[in-house]
């Protein structure tokens, strides 16, 4: 698991809250949205463009949207997703080791 910014997820994207920065004020105004450490939250649609950005997320059956602020100050513990194409072929590492041991016996 990993933890960043709510603002670093992208579309399809879910984790669990960790932790949320800000004043009292702003804590309540995201648990009045649900929105509260150790809630799951998916991401449903992400608008990103250099004068704006929006993240609409899904959380306890509801839709919110929240500006980039708001999306910095959550921090959101995800999986770890490896792309299979950055995993070296262990088999192939392990057997060429195999070979070179080999040569030296």
């Amino acid at each position: 698991m990993v933890k960043k910014p709510l603002s670093n997820l992208g579309e399809g994207e879910s984790g669990e809250i960790v932790q949320i920065r800000g004043k009292p004020e702003m804590h309540r105004h995201y648990y009045g949205m649900g929105l509260a450490v150790g809630r799951n939250i998916a991401i449903k649609k992400v608008k990103s463009t250099p004068d704006d950005y929006a993240v609409t997320i899904e959380t306890g059956g509801r839709l919110e949207t929240l500006d980039r602020n708001a999306a910095l100050s959550i921090q959101v513990q995800v999986p770890v997703n490896l792309d299979e194409r950055e995993i070296p072929d262990l088999s192939r590492a392990y057997s060429r080791l195999n070979h070179v041991t080999d040569v030296f016996r």
